[in-house]
């Protein structure tokens, strides 16, 4: 049988739809995975192990919630955590303060759909069925809540005389975005398709007139009603509506004002109710359809937008995303990713690079649902919902490449011990524990709060098990003759950097143990090695769509850079 070496030089592709297994000529076969789960591409076009998820507070009485970033200066960041009725503030995941005045009127759907803007010291929460409202920070320890007062409110002959355009009657602005020393509302209940936009450097005052400084209004003027969704001030000032995509040809360096501002339309395709987020140059916002992401891109040639599908390649990996966010690249090699939680529990992730035409997307999954998520500073935060010794909770929690575990736990001891408590969270559930030498100790059940290891540790993780899984794609090359053939699977060869065990399972169902060296062992102070290099794996069996698949249940490294497929045919 002639053998073919087939080389992987990196995964650049991410995880491809299953609807494109047979474009075997596109570079994206070349540079994909069947499945990336629990994992992340780096922009390097490796594979790793996503970071684990620190445990930071249950939300009250485990109702869902909402995340909302606040970031006072470059220094100091909060997390705000929504729940009906009440509102919690984190800093460095220690809970500052509780505010309840003044926030009855927020309600779980009000929460879970509400738009937000801040500016300085303050948050403006805006909803059609909330009168807005502003939460204003004292000192980390001190915030307030309390009604926005506006001044001006704009007017409109509903047919029964002339009334304010946003009431309890009429209902109160839809969403909200600071541009150009101007606040602007976008749609309201009664008014869907207008837009305005405040005074001057007067953010709270909505007075008309014909000077430069003077309130906004326009409404879309199209051959259809658009109820506006969202507005986001970037290069322009942008209007995402049910139907199509606007916005201001004035650029952000020019003065809009009343006598020059107008709306053009750049590209129909509807918004989803999440709000956008701002990456790489661009506006990146869902489709209405909750199944497509597409990147709204200003190009000088055309003085217009394009709105760019961003996730064909992956488009199984997108379900109604509720909720997304922009995690920015802290050095060269960090990456930019963004997260979009699904609403069926998971988390598709995107490494986007449009100089290099690089789009690489996975999921991420965990024992329980991702209901909610944030980034506040460069850091990721979710609400999961998961069930616990019976009953249905509801976790704040950190991803932190310092965790292996979900709803992990770090606890230490001034002089090593086996017993370990601090674990009311996970009452009866079975963890994994890793010790202070990144050692994975046999797995536990959580008893009274508490567990006991095996060995005397000084520190250890403990949290929740989960699996990072990659399946290859049915190795082809129509040069070489294998398109559609039946093929074998001789040897796969891995390239590693820093890397621990892991488990090569064929399709067959074969489980290969791949050891890179040997544990260490704790009781005598042995500390596990890291691999980096070539590993080779023997592989067997024929298939017409043979793939492999690599796990790793421990809570250790695993980095794979690149690999080489011998097949026969």
């Amino acid at each position: 049988m002639a053998k073919t070496l087939l080389n992987q030089t990196s995964f650049a592709a991410g995880e491809i739809s299953p609807a494109l297994l047979g474009r075997v000529d596109r570079d994206i076969y070349l540079n994909g995975a069947a499945r990336l789960r629990n994992v992340y591409v780096a922009p390097l076009g490796g594979i790793k192990r996503r970071p684990g998820s620190k445990y930071v507070a249950t939300t009250t009485t485990s109702q869902q919630g909402r995340l909302v970033s606040f970031q006072f200066n470059i220094d100091q960041t909060y997390l705000l955590a929504f729940t009906p009725g009440e509102l919690k503030v984190y800093e460095d995941d220690v809970l500052q303060a509780t505010v309840t005045t003044n926030l009855s009127t927020l309600t779980a759907d009000i929460i879970n759909s509400m738009d937000y803007v801040q500016s300085l010291d303050t948050v403006i929460l805006i909803h059609p069925d909330l009168e807005p409202l502003k939460i204003v920070r004292s000192s980390s320890t001190s915030w307030a809540a309390e009604v926005l007062y506006i001044l001006n409110i704009p007017t409109f002959d509903f047919g029964s005389g002339v009334e304010a355009v946003w009431s309890a009657t009429r209902g109160w602005p839809r969403s909200a975005t600071f541009f150009q020393q101007r606040l602007w509302f976008g749609g309201s209940r009664s008014r869907p398709s207008t837009i305005w936009g405040s005074k001057l450097a007067g953010f709270f005052n909505f007075e008309r007139g014909s000077d430069d400084d003077h309130a906004i209004e326009v409404t879309i003027d199209d051959d259809e009603v658009n109820a506006i969704e969202s507005v986001f001030g970037g290069r322009t000032l942008q209007i995402f509506s049910q139907a199509a995509e606007y916005f201001s040809p004035i650029i952000s360096t020019q003065t809009l004002t009343p006598g020059n501002f107008k709306l053009e339309r750049a590209t129909r395709h509807g918004i989803s109710r999440i709000r956008p987020i701002s990456s790489d140059g661009a506006t990146i916002f869902v489709e209405q359809s909750g199944q497509i992401v597409r990147e709204y891109l200003f190009l000088d040639i055309e003085q217009s937008y394009v709105s760019d599908d961003i996730s064909a390649v992956s488009e199984h990996l997108i379900k109604n995303p509720t909720r997304i966010a922009l995690q920015k690249a802290q050095t060269r090699l960090s990456g930019e990713y963004s997260y979009y939680c699904n609403s069926d529990g998971t988390i598709a992730v995107l490494n986007r690079k449009r100089s290099q035409s690089f789009i690489a997307w996975s999921l991420w999954e965990t024992a329980g649902a991702y209901e909610d998520l944030v980034v506040v500073g460069n850091s990721v935060y979710v609400i999961v919902k998961r069930t616990i010794d019976s009953s249905v909770v509801r976790y704040i929690e950190k991803f932190d490449y310092a965790y292996y575990t979900d709803a992990g736990k770090l606890l230490s001891n001034d002089t090593d011990t086996a017993s370990w408590s601090g674990l009311g969270h996970l009452e009866g559930a079975a963890v994994s524990i890793r010790s202070q030498d990144g050692y994975p100790l046999l797995q536990n059940a959580v008893s009274s709060g508490a567990i006991t290891t095996e060995s005397l540790q000084g520190s250890i993780e403990v949290g929740l098990p989960w699996t990072p899984l990659i399946r290859s794609l049915p190795p082809t090359d129509p040069r070489a003759g294998i398109l559609g053939e039946r093929v074998r699977l001789v040897r796969a060869n891995f390239n590693l950097l820093n890397s621990n065990n892991f488990t090569v399972t064929t399709k067959r169902g074969e489980e290969i143990k791949v050891s890179l060296s040997r544990f260490g062992d704790v009781t005598l102070n042995q500390v596990p090695e890291k691999f980096t290099g070539w590993k080779p794996v023997p592989l067997r069996g024929f298939d017409r769509q043979p793939y492999f698949e690599i796990t790793q249940p421990n809570p250790v490294d695993l980095d794979l850079l690149s690999m080489t497929l011998e097949v026969s045919v």
